[in-house]
């Protein structure tokens, strides 16, 4: 009777063995996604192939606004921009930015062989005109001299500004 016992019990541990390799193998079977990687701006400008520059939009520089977006862009394994969005920067800059970041290409990035998905982030700086600049220049010499029309130095500067936006 003692050996039957053995033998049932020999029997289900070997049963219990089996299908503790089969879960194991089932599970070695599925490959796992490879992991996303994130990348910074200097890092992923390195992999840029192609870049678009953003457009200032007209609304901001009539409103004078300048400033960086930074934007988090996610790149699929064939190097294409799958999505974008803003995570800073001024709301009439954004768009310019988004747009702009749409329009790049990477290298693909490989692990193991196999490419896969980079998430990172790019900043698109935007600078006032040069003529804006010159404009708001003029105009800040043109209140100064209302209040000391007498100043030689205010009326000679304002000249070199009138000089140098022609």
């Amino acid at each position: 009777m003692n050996s039957i016992r053995i033998n049932a019990a020999l029997g289900q541990l070997l049963a219990a063995i089996l299908l503790v390799s089969q879960i194991q193998g089932s599970q070695k079977a599925k490959p796992e996604p490879p992991p996303n990687i994130r990348r910074v701006n200097a890092a992923l400008q390195a992999l840029a192939l192609n870049r678009v520059e953003s457009i200032y939009p007209p609304q901001a520089a009539a409103a004078r606004i300048f400033g960086t977006v930074v934007v988090e862009v996610t790149v699929d394994e064939s190097g294409n921009v799958a999505s974008v969005r803003a995570l800073s920067g001024h709301p009439l800059l954004k768009d310019a930015a988004t747009d702009a970041a749409r329009g790049w290409t990477f290298k693909p990035t490989i692990v193991d062989g196999k490419p896969i998905k980079v998430i990172g982030t790019l900043a698109f700086t935007f600078k006032l005109p040069e003529y804006l600049l010159r404009d708001r220049n003029i105009e800040q010499l043109k209140k100064q001299i209302a209040v000391s029309p007498q100043n030689p130095n205010l009326q000679y500067r304002l000249g070199l500004a009138f000089e140098a936006n022609e």
